[in-house]
């Protein structure tokens, strides 16, 4: 090989290399952005929808908190990166560790225990959100979790699966989604329900023939 095509195979490289970072970093983080942010506006939908079925009230503190979080992860999805959670966890404030013992705190003063158990749930789907994302959007990660995913699927295969309390079942059940409906098909039964309850009234209201007839005639 000539010097001159060393060179022409080193520009290649160059320019191969500069396109792919061009592509990763204007079109693949913020479509992975912006994957993680529709995830999460589903699960705020997701939890308030449970909060009118549970008729749990909007101003109940552990669901304003739940909330508040979601719409930060919502809002700073690109500023989510491995290096930014590598440093806050090597550098732990009082304030984080507040936050959450906080969140716990009002977590716990939800009287109900299934509602407690859904909001747990809720705060978990997040967490694994986050992680999922983060994993999406970080190739120094890729190699270890195969392998751990690779470990893992050989353990469960194998029947070797730690044992886990109720709570931490009941999350686990709660990471995936509801078949039963999607959203579209819960809208729709919603509409529909209303329709039939508008009929339903405007039926009773309506006088009926035989009535009209009668008043007719006197």
């Amino acid at each position: 090989m000539t010097q001159t095509e060393q060179l022409g195979l080193l520009l290649r490289t160059i320019g191969f290399v500069a396109a792919l970072l061009v592509v990763w970093r204007f079109v693949y983080l913020p479509s992975a952005a912006e994957q993680f942010r529709q995830a999460i506006f589903g699960l705020r939908r997701e939890m308030f929808l449970f909060a009118v079925d549970a008729k749990i009230p909007f101003d109940t503190p552990a669901y304003v908190h739940l909330r508040t979080q979601m719409n930060g992860m919502i809002r700073f999805a690109e500023r989510l990166t491995l290096l930014r959670l590598v440093l806050i966890s090597a550098m732990p404030s009082a304030r984080a560790k507040e936050h959450g013992k906080r969140l716990d705190d009002l977590l716990a003063q939800v009287p109900d225990e299934v509602a407690r158990l859904k909001l747990k749930g809720f705060r978990f789907r997040g967490s694994v959100e986050i992680v999922s994302h983060l994993l999406r959007t970080s190739p120094v990660v890729w190699v270890p979790y195969c392998a751990g995913t690779a470990v893992g699927a050989v353990c469960w295969l194998f029947g070797w699966r730690p044992k886990l309390d109720a709570e931490a079942e009941a999350m686990l059940k709660s990471i995936a989604r509801p078949r039963q409906q999607t959203v579209a098909a819960a809208r729709f039964a919603s509409v529909k329900a209303v329709e039939a309850d508008a009929y339903a009234i405007g039926r009773q209201q309506r006088p009926s023939h035989s009535r009209v007839v009668a008043a007719q005639a006197a």
